[in-house]
């Protein structure tokens, strides 16, 4: 117990000098599956994640096994093939070691804590590199690794399989043995020898074969193990050759390296992964087009296949080395001026259209780190078709964009397209607005932006035109509230009235989907007005759409009039356009009618003629006669006397020469007290005879009108008569309210 006191209080008073910073223990050497105690640290110098392997003699372990642990962290270093855990830095004492990789988790940890992560596509993948790394330690670094099992092959952060577990490694030239003297100190060993080394032990393993045909069993065990844990089923052809693997005979094993060899015939050779990764570790170097555009072909294909942090780590990382442009010369073209051929790389927009696809399943700190930085500098590249991928793919690269490097870095060259020769990449940067703008400050998109969407508005192509009507509608919500309305209402203003009939559409539709920015006062001032002559437009959609838009802002401005003040000072009910068209053709009957009678009463007698008879003297041959028939006074609603000034004042201004026998003279009707109210009859004269008149049509003629000597009827000029006053006429309403005195009346319209 002292002593374990004493080895904790040693490893504290260094501890302040250790490169890393502990984490959380992911293995613990107290569980028997391996003489390490492993942590998740972090690296002092760089804040990176690591992982720390920790053996203190005597807390689980006694010292003896140091030796093992020793050895582990020297094999570490000297085998440095790629499939090796890679290895930072070692800290040794005499009780203790501390040996620091990459981050990394062991294979049996991945099927306890997430066995989901191993699908049958990436086992496969995975144990291809393991093979390859296991045949490079048997050939090329003839050693026998001893050790192979799930708690010695790791899944690094960066998604590849690895071997680590090299506290057996051995050479094969090495006169003592590793695997001999160290393998009995293992915990756990005798679960993973095969049969000779459980029979006989490990000093039986003296030759090169029977060292090489442990690793075969232990692989081939490994295998089985493997398949079983995460419940997935073994390729074609792996059975067979596992049992094989695991044969008791050493002799009967195939190793490793044979065991590649065959494997690439059977299931390693023909799978996509495999042959990719393969490839994109000498993408740099393949000369031959046709097997470039196959790799990326393949490498998009399958992008969700491999581990994000493999893509992140290996695959984008050599993408982006081939896609780093050439410096800019005077054969490439400007964005802005020339929309002929452009001499560039083919294949360069092919490999960003690959890396922006690979890029989807990183997490934002990859992104950030390795994605924004290239994108923000192929916006400075010349070639339309890298600006064509850089726009259809912005909205899935947008979230990760900050607003510094949106506004600094990207949009300064973003604007660029707006101004672009090719339609095509007008069109397309009116269309990846909508992705960036809310990555943008207030200025750019209240002012910049707004300026270049203006231009864009008034486009020659209509398709431009009805896409930034589209935009607009969409991002009216970025804008800023105090002056969007204005700018809003003039744009859709303007849609409205373009020839283009998907443009005024596309106003008509943006302004209904905007209507909670606008208040009653903009509805009724300025945007039903900008919508009523849609509502005669020649097409019938367009109809259709702004009635139904009109309809919706109208039924907005009553429901805001629910709000207001019911209080009034008129008391007649509303009236229906209905109702009053009816009123006011009443009006003009009633009207109509009373003229008429007014007329008639200012050109008839005061008297009419009762019953005519037929003339029944023969002593007046040829003459008619009326017979004397019954008088009555007529009765009417208007006084005469002002009816007979008017009529002499009407024959003086027709200036007729008046014959004799005829005279109104200053002779006026008195009104009586009965009948029609006339105090006095007209003084008339009465004729010798009567004229007879043949088909008597009513109307009785007397001294007054005719003489009945030759049937003209002559009129007397009557006797002035003083003229009415002048009626002052009202002043004129002014309906101008402004100052420029042109009397319009709309200057708030």
């Amino acid at each position: 117990m002292d002593f374990l006191t004493k080895a904790i209080g040693t490893v504290s008073s260094y501890g302040s000098k250790l490169p890393f910073v502990l984490g959380d223990a992911t293995q613990k050497a107290s569980e028997g599956r391996s003489l390490w105690t492993v942590y998740d640290a972090t690296l002092k110098s760089n804040s990176s994640d690591c992982t720390v392997f920790e053996f203190v003699a005597d807390q689980t372990y006694p010292r003896d096994r140091i030796v093992v642990v020793k050895h582990f962290a020297r094999s570490l270093k000297t085998y440095r093939f790629p499939g090796i855990l890679k290895v930072h830095d070692t800290v040794e004492t005499d009780t203790s070691v501390h040996v620091v990789t990459e981050r990394c988790r062991s294979l049996a940890q991945v099927i306890r804590d997430s066995k989901d992560e191993l699908s049958a596509d990436r086992i496969l993948w995975g144990l291809y590199f393991v093979t390859e790394t296991l045949k490079q330690i048997n050939a090329e670094g003839a050693s026998t690794h001893g050790n192979i099992s799930l708690d010695s092959i790791f899944i690094t952060a960066s998604g590849e399989w690895k071997v680590g577990g090299l506290e057996l490694i051995t050479a094969q030239k090495d006169a003592q043995s590793a695997l001999a003297s160290f393998g009995p100190l293992l915990p756990n060993s005798s679960n993973n020898a095969p049969p000779e080394i459980k029979n006989q032990g490990y000093q039986s393993a003296q030759s090169a074969a029977s060292k090489l045909a442990i690793d075969s069993w232990q692989f081939g065990n490994l295998l089985q193990s493997l398949y079983t844990a995460v419940g997935v089923d073994m390729p074609a052809g792996m059975p067979a050759m596992v049992s094989q693997m695991t044969s008791v005979k050493p002799e009967k094993r195939p190793r490793i390296p044979k065991f590649l060899e065959q494997a690439q015939v059977s299931f390693f050779g023909d799978h996509d992964m495999i042959s990719v990764s393969q490839d994109i570790s000498q993408f740099h170097i393949i000369s031959e087009p046709m097997e470039r555009r196959h790799v990326l072909e393949t490498l998009t294909k399958f992008r969700q296949a491999f581990p994000p942090a493999y893509l992140a780590s290996s695959v984008i990382p050599e993408l982006l080395r081939a896609l780093t442009p050439p410096t800019p010369s005077s054969s490439q073209i400007n964005l802005s001026n020339d929309p002929g051929v452009f001499q560039s790389d083919s294949e360069r927009p092919q490999i960003l259209v690959c890396i922006l696809a690979l890029a989807e399943g990183l997490s934002s700190k990859d992104y950030a780190t390795l994605v924004i930085p290239t994108i923000a500098k192929m916006y400075t590249c010349p070639d339309r078709p890298i600006r064509m991928a850089l726009l259809e793919a912005l909205p899935s690269y947008a979230p990760h964009v900050s607003e510094k490097v949106a506004s600094d870095q990207i949009f300064p060259q973003f604007i660029t397209g707006f101004s672009d020769t090719s339609p095509l990449i007008r069109e397309s940067t009116v269309k990846a607005v909508l992705p960036l703008i809310p990555h943008l400050n207030s200025r750019i998109k209240n002012n910049d932006l707004l300026r270049y969407l203006a231009k864009t508005h008034n486009d020659k192509e209509p398709g431009i035109r009805t896409n930034t009507t589209v935009i607009l509608g969409k991002i009216a919500d970025e804008l800023s509230s105090s002056a969007r309305t204005g700018i809003l209402v003039t744009a859709f203003g303007r849609a409205l009235k373009d020839p283009f009939v998907h443009t005024r559409n596309a106003a008509l539709l943006a302004l209904a989907s905007n209507m909670d920015i606008f208040d009653a006062s903009s509805i009724v001032n300025k945007v039903l007005p900008a919508i009523a002559p849609s509502l005669i437009d020649n097409d019938p959609a367009i109809r259709a759409q702004a009635k139904l838009t009109f309809d919706e802002f109208l039924a907005e401005v009553v429901k805001h009039t629910y709000n207001l003040d019911d209080d009034t000072e008129i008391t007649e009910p509303p009236q229906s356009s209905v109702t009053l068209l009816a009123t006011k053709q009443k009006e003009k009957d009633a009207s109509k009618t009373e003229a008429g009678s007014a007329w008639s009463l200012s050109w008839s007698s005061p008297f009419t003629f009762g019953t005519k008879t037929q003339s029944t003297s023969s002593s007046t041959a040829g003459t008619p006669v009326v017979a004397q028939g019954t008088i009555s006074r007529q009765e009417s609603p208007a006084p005469i006397v002002d009816e007979v000034d008017s009529l002499a004042s009407a024959a003086r201004t027709m200036s007729i020469k008046p014959k004799s026998g005829l005279s109104l003279g200053s002779t006026k009707p008195k009104l009586a007290a009965s009948g029609l109210g006339i105090k006095s009859t007209l003084a008339t004269k009465k004729p010798a005879a009567p004229p007879t008149l043949q088909d008597n049509d009513g109307w009785g003629l007397d001294d007054n009108w005719d003489d009945g000597s030759d049937g003209e009827v002559v009129i007397k000029e009557a006797p002035k008569t003083k003229p009415a006053a002048k009626t002052k006429k009202p002043a004129k309403l002014d309906l101008d309210d402004d100052e420029d005195g042109d009397d319009d009346g709309w200057d708030n319209w």
